[in-house]
């Protein structure tokens, strides 16, 4: 269905992005984003951003998802809270890639979009814990936890801070070998 209607010229961007999806479907990941590039190509919607950055996280390709996430921060009339998500990702792919500085700076625009988010504490703690900044990723995973006494990952990442300061301190402690 997707294929006519694409043919025939109706609602092509539509169309491809029901062929990705058909193909995400199936586990045929590179006719997806071929066909979610597609889509893109005829109408800059922002679910068909999404859908692909989304599928490129998933399988490990964090810089073709910053590509796609940074051209998604250039489609019109977005609402803050995708602005936010778009950041926040950004941010999650530049830690994962460990380029430190532009984690930093993709979250520090989700944290002015929204600084209420326990999921951005984690991620903000995490990249301090990265980059060996114990005591800020601690603050970061106190203040989730303050915001969502829930978050199980601002629990597991106090525990990381805390082994972290122990190999620390114990590292101090040893004598030279």
């Amino acid at each position: 269905v997707y294929r006519n209607l694409a043919k025939k010229g109706h609602l092509i961007a539509k169309a491809l992005a029901g062929i990705a999806r058909t193909y995400e479907a199936e586990s045929n990941v590179n006719q997806a984003v071929h066909h979610y590039d597609e889509a893109i190509a005829y109408a800059s919607e922002v679910s068909y951003y999404q859908a692909l950055a989304a599928l490129q996280i998933r399988i490990g390709r964090d810089a073709h998802a910053s590509e796609t996430l940074i051209r998604a921060l250039g489609a019109p009339a977005l609402s803050d809270t995708q602005k936010f998500d778009f950041h926040k990702s950004l941010g999650n792919c530049y830690t994962r890639m460990e380029e430190h500085a532009k984690a930093e700076h993709h979250y520090l625009q989700a944290y002015e979009l929204n600084s209420d988010s326990d999921s951005l504490q984690v991620n903000v703690g995490t990249l301090a814990l990265q980059k060996g900044d114990v005591e800020a990723a601690r603050k970061h995973f106190e203040r989730a936890l303050e915001l969502n006494a829930k978050n199980d990952k601002a629990v597991s990442g106090i525990g990381m801070a805390e082994m972290a300061s122990g190999r620390a301190a114990s590292s101090e402690r040893s004598p030279p070998s």
